[in-house]
């Protein structure tokens, strides 16, 4: 063996890049028991590992099996996480070995879409991936919220308990946000304490005689000088309704909370809501990245458009997702045309997403628009997106 080897991971070798990690994280604390089994489930069959010359594993990285939201659609989408690098070996490439047969992989099983949290934006450029998700933090005095109320009930929410009612709520929530995961029981238990009050943190379903109207997961943190900050972990709503309803039980924990920290889509102008917007403080964070595995089937999900339009992307890391397309209301092909777009993957894929519209692509280096400018502003609008789920 005279060059490093990338390849799966074998079911007896799951502790090694478990390994790997814990070097390259620093970690101190090992998983229990029940905890490392599932993990190594979820892993199993989706971890990959890059071998020096001699057999020792320098690199790893997970693809885990996700689905997706997509305009409404379920679509498969690869979650890649757990990536890591022996200290020894990093700047050698190892990573990128993997990420090449990964994606490959990827798209030959279906995947629409390959999703990750960077520990740096411009790394990952590398391989296709691009920025694709702008959530909103508020942070406010707890008595901002007097203005609102909720007159309906409120039970604990528990891993065991509600789980399957907030799952249900959860999607449906979740098919309004493009990236949002599509979440089965597990993963939708994962996101709950596992007991009434775990620790620091609690869960809550809101509903009235009629139906659940929404939840909200949330941790306490010390506040600075004094009292008690409440942060937000997971939460979702059945309309206007369900909104005003959290933000009114959250008025209820006023006393316990000096301030609060409300992780928001865009979509939700919280500030605007409130009796006092000078009391709140937003903050835009930026963490998740999509890449389009599949061109051609991210495209087929948009709406159907009125007029057609043709669109040249190119794929450096994918070469197979490099040509012409061309979307009508019949569907998506392949053609030999000159385009009304010339994009990279990048770009196509705050397009598809909604991360950004026409306008905004526009000023980017890797976008030229050729023609068709109505067509291609209608194919693209902005889109909400809202990512909760860690991986």
């Amino acid at each position: 063996m005279n060059e490093k080897t990338v390849r799966k991971i074998l079911p007896e070798e799951m502790a090694l890049p478990e390994q790997v990690r814990a070097t390259a994280y620093h970690q101190r604390r090992a998983p229990d028991a029940a905890e490392a089994d599932e993990q190594a489930q979820d892993r199993r069959g989706r971890e990959w590992g890059c071998f020096a010359p001699g057999g020792e594993l320098m690199a790893c990285a997970v693809n885990h099996a996700f689905t997706a939201f997509l305009e409404g659609k379920p679509v498969p989408m690869g979650g890649v996480g757990g990536v890591a690098t022996l200290p020894e070996y990093r700047r050698g490439g190892a990573v990128r070995a993997i990420f090449g047969p990964l994606l490959q992989e990827a798209r030959e099983q279906g995947e629409t879409l390959s999703a990750l949290y960077p520990f740096s934006h411009a790394f990952y450029r590398k391989f296709g991936y691009e920025l694709a998700d702008t959530r909103s933090v508020y942070a406010f005095p707890s008595e901002a919220l007097r203005a609102f109320a909720h007159d309906g009930w409120a039970r604990p929410l528990t891993a065991q308990e509600g789980a399957e009612e907030a799952l249900a709520l959860y999607n449906r929530f979740a098919s309004r946000y493009n990236g949002a995961l599509r979440r089965d029981l597990r993963q939708m238990r994962r996101q709950l304490p596992p007991a009434r009050w775990q620790g620091d943190c609690a869960a809550y379903a809101l509903g009235n005689e009629r139906k659940w109207l929404a939840y909200i997961s949330y941790q306490a943190r010390p506040a600075e000088g004094w009292g008690r900050v409440l942060v937000s972990r997971d939460i979702a709503w059945d309309g206007p309704e369900g909104l005003r309803a959290v933000l009114g039980f959250l008025h209820t924990l006023e006393p316990e909370y000096r301030r609060m920290e409300l992780t928001l889509p865009e979509d939700v102008p919280l500030a605007a809501l409130a009796e006092e917007p000078s009391t709140f403080d937003r903050t835009a964070h930026h963490s998740f990245m999509l890449r389009l595995t599949h061109v051609g089937r991210a495209l087929a999900c948009l709406p159907p458009p009125l007029r057609p339009y043709t669109v040249a992307v190119e794929d450096a890391f994918l070469p197979q997702n490099s040509g012409v397309y061309r979307v009508c209301a019949e569907g998506v092909t392949r053609v030999r045309e000159k385009p009304d777009l010339e994009t990279s993957v990048h770009a196509l894929t705050q397009l598809v997403v909604g991360y950004c519209d026409m306008h905004m692509a526009a000023m980017r280096l890797d976008v030229r628009v050729c023609g068709n400018e109505a067509a291609l502003s209608a194919a693209f609008p902005r889109r909400p997106l809202f990512i909760q789920d860690y991986f």
